[in-house]
């Protein structure tokens, strides 16, 4: 009795050890094959990417033409450059300018109060 017991169950034990052992295979074939899939899609993205950065180096095809986008790049940097810190400089002007003022007020304008917050009894931001 304690054999055919043990030897069912030893059945059943490696019956269940073989369906997982299906499921865990289906799983990683699906992995596989979905990790395929985008690896494949990605190496397309890439591809069309660098068919597109060869097309756009296609008109300097000489070390000239590269020489002189080149310039072209670091004369157009450098006017920004300057154009930016004659920005900041004038920003800086204006300031200087309002601090020897005595730091008036800019935004001054005429207004009109529509109440009063004296006279409420709790916080200003609830009384209406």
């Amino acid at each position: 009795m304690q054999i055919e017991l043990f030897t069912q169950r030893t059945a059943q034990y490696f019956e269940a050890l073989a369906q997982q052992n299906q499921f865990l295979q289906v799983a990683n074939s699906r992995r596989s094959t979905r990790l395929m899939k985008d690896f494949q899609k990605k190496q397309e993205k890439s591809k069309i990417k660098g068919e597109a950065l060869a097309a756009s180096w296609a008109p300097y095809d000489t070390p000239k033409k590269v020489m002189d986008a080149w310039t072209h790049y670091l004369k157009e940097s450098s006017e920004r450059a300057i154009l930016t810190m004659d920005a900041l400089r004038e920003s800086s002007d204006t300031y200087f300018d309002h601090m020897a003022k005595g730091c008036p007020p800019v935004l001054v304008y005429d207004y009109e109060s529509s109440w009063r917050g004296e006279t409420c009894h709790g916080p200003a931001t609830t009384c209406c």
